[in-house]
């Protein structure tokens, strides 16, 4: 430290003053100004000084505590602007201007920064209105929320609806439908365990093994010509004629389901029993068709805490009738595992249709799977798996087959000259479906599955009941896969957990692949040209059974069921609409309440 740093205030000031010559004062001294060499001055000041030499560094050491003291109270101020900008850069400028999905439309103004705007609307129920018209406004591809896509294109859907890298994961949504604790097909949510459940059962959900076993003929013979077909005749010797076929729909296809899975003996009886159809059908909508799939699929804990505090959003009994519906799986998997076993003891033939089919396709598989074929039975997580499986292939399947069979014979009564020219076909093949009221049911017989296969203006017919079902859409969400990033039509590397969907219900009433899409016209099915000349885009999109990798595993079954019923019904009656006033008809969607959905059909037999 230099010697000038040792000086005090005053000392400086004596300094100064000799060295301008003016008193400390102000007044002249009178000496004559002369620079005095450094070292002189120095060396002079050195007597003078006579301080600590510790003194100027405590000063500093101050000045340093001083500022760790101003640091540390503006700490929390800067913690708090930190965040506020990282908040802002990670919650607003990077999804809207960086993220890979900040190139996609934006449903709505609010959708890149947060899903609050389509959780709302999915909660009142207008969330298909309120993407359908985004999509009309952005296009094919839109962004409804920060980490969700959706999208009303082929493409787009066989990006993730498609086969290997394009068949994303199923989204959290589908755990409502989980039975016994233990997913199923159509729970599965990774392609992995999707694909090991689907084969255990692929092979009795074929075409060729639906339409050639003798059990499966066996089922629909007793189910469709033993059960509906006079229930029909039985409505068309009534004054009116007519009789609301939906609830006989919904039944028909329950009846056949059970007893495909579990047999005749342990199938249901619906069409029979209208007190135990009215329970059931009451139960399927109640687990499948009311608000609790959305309330416990997308606001899970919200509902649940609600629930707490006593403010009922879900239906009555909901958790009693899905109890219930486990408790009569849980009792037919034993029965059905008891006849098994008993019949393949002695090794005693099965008469058509009393075997179960479906549940003795999954429990061999399961058997071959724990390599003990020969001397198999179910553990406790085995049978939760063919009761889980069970259930599942029992249940949601009915709604649809029951819709679109209803759809079907609305559009078919409104337009008697499509009646007439379908009931020219059935009448051309070998064996028609004619049916004798005064015969007894059981006497009566299938026309050959390949025959009706074969009929195109029946099967164009299907196909256009298909498209433009009146089910309630829906968005069936999948979500890109961990570990890896993932494209999404022209949306290209988007990161793992992003939330994608695709509305079929849309793409089919879409005029990108279809003339005049809205209009209900089997024709369009039959010409052989399915490409547009001027374009070449393919035209005639049918995503019915969805597509992909995870195309319905019982499309065939179902096609089936709609195929042979059609035909019985159109080669013996007529049919006109009597009361449509409870029916959404084209205007909207059937809500799946059997108390408030309702179609009166006049059957009138032709001669």
């Amino acid at each position: 430290m230099s010697t000038l740093c040792q000086t005090s205030g005053l000392d400086i000031k004596l300094i100064l003053s000799l060295a301008s010559g003016v008193s400390l004062h102000g007044q002249p001294l009178g000496i004559q100004r002369q620079p005095p060499a450094p070292f002189m001055i120095y060396s002079e000041l050195e007597p003078i000084a006579g301080h600590d030499i510790l003194s100027c560094e405590g000063e500093e050491n101050q000045d340093i505590m001083s500022s760790a003291t101003e640091l540390l109270t503006e700490w929390p101020r800067l913690a708090v602007i930190s965040v506020i900008l990282l908040s802002i850069f990670r919650f607003i400028i990077y999804p809207v201007f960086l993220s890979p999905l900040s190139k996609v439309p934006p449903a709505h103004p609010l959708a890149p920064i947060t899903g609050a705007w389509i959780k709302w609307h999915r909660w009142h129920g207008t969330s298909y209105e309120t993407i359908q018209a985004a999509f009309e406004r952005c296009g094919p591809y839109i962004r409804l929320g920060p980490a969700e896509i959706a999208t009303n294109c082929k493409e787009g859907f066989d990006s993730a609806y498609g086969i290997g890298k394009r068949n994303f994961g199923k989204a959290s949504v589908y755990n409502y439908f989980v039975n016994f604790r233990t997913r199923a097909l159509f729970t599965a949510l990774e392609a992995k365990q999707h694909s090991h459940i689907r084969g255990r059962m692929a092979a009795v959900l074929t075409r060729a093994y639906v339409q050639s076993s003798p059990h499966t003929r066996a089922i629909f013979k007793a189910v469709l010509l033993e059960r509906l077909i006079p229930l029909l005749g039985q409505a068309s010797q009534t004054g009116s004629g007519s009789v609301n076929i939906l609830p006989l729909f919904y039944s028909y296809s329950i009846d056949f389901m059970s007893a495909f899975v579990f047999g005749l003996p342990g199938g249901h009886r619906l069409l029979e029993d209208t007190e135990d159809r009215e329970k059931w059908l009451t139960l399927y909508y109640t687990v499948f068709m009311s608000n609790a799939p959305a309330l416990l699929g997308e606001f899970k804990w919200i509902t649940r805490a609600l629930t707490a505090f006593k403010i009922r959003l879900l239906p009555k009994d909901l958790a009693k009738l899905r109890q219930h519906s486990e408790d009569w799986t849980s009792q037919n998997v034993r029965l059905a595992e008891h006849r098994l076993q008993s019949h393949y003891a002695p090794g005693e033939p099965w008469a058509p249709g009393d075997l179960p089919v479906l549940y003795s396709a999954l429990r061999s598989s399961i058997a071959r799977e724990a390599g003990v074929e020969e001397t198999f039975t179910p553990s406790d997580g085995q049978f939760r798996e063919l009761a889980s499986e069970c259930l599942d292939q029992i249940g949601p399947t009915a709604d649809v087959n029951a819709m679109v069979l209803t759809h079907l014979l609305y559009q078919l009564s409104r337009h008697p000259a499509h009646q007439d020219e379908l009931h020219r076909e059935l009448l051309s093949i070998a064996s028609p479906f004619h049916l004798d009221l005064d015969q007894t049911p059981s006497l009566h017989e299938l026309p050959p599955a390949r025959d009706l296969q074969r009929l195109p203006f029946l099967n164009a017919i299907i196909q256009e009941g298909l498209r433009l079902r009146n089910t309630p859409p829906g968005m069936d969400p999948r979500v890109t896969p961990k570990h890896r990033l993932s494209d999404v039509g022209p949306y290209k590397n988007l990161p793992p957990g992003i939330r994608v969907g695709a509305y079929v219900h849309l793409i089919h009433r879409s005029s990108e692949y279809f003339d005049d899409p809205l209009v209900w016209d089997p024709y369009r099915w039959l010409t052989k040209d399915c490409q547009d000349q001027s374009t070449g885009r393919k035209r005639r999109v049918l995503l019915a059974f969805s597509g992909g990798s995870r195309t319905c595993i019982g499309q065939h079954l179902a096609v089936e069921l709609i195929r042979n019923a059609v035909a019985a019904v159109y080669t013996n009656y007529r049919t006109t609409l009597f009361d449509e006033s409870q029916y959404p008809g084209d205007r909207g969607f059937l809500s799946g309440d059997l108390k408030k959905d309702k179609l009166w059909i006049q059957f009138k037999r032709r001669g």
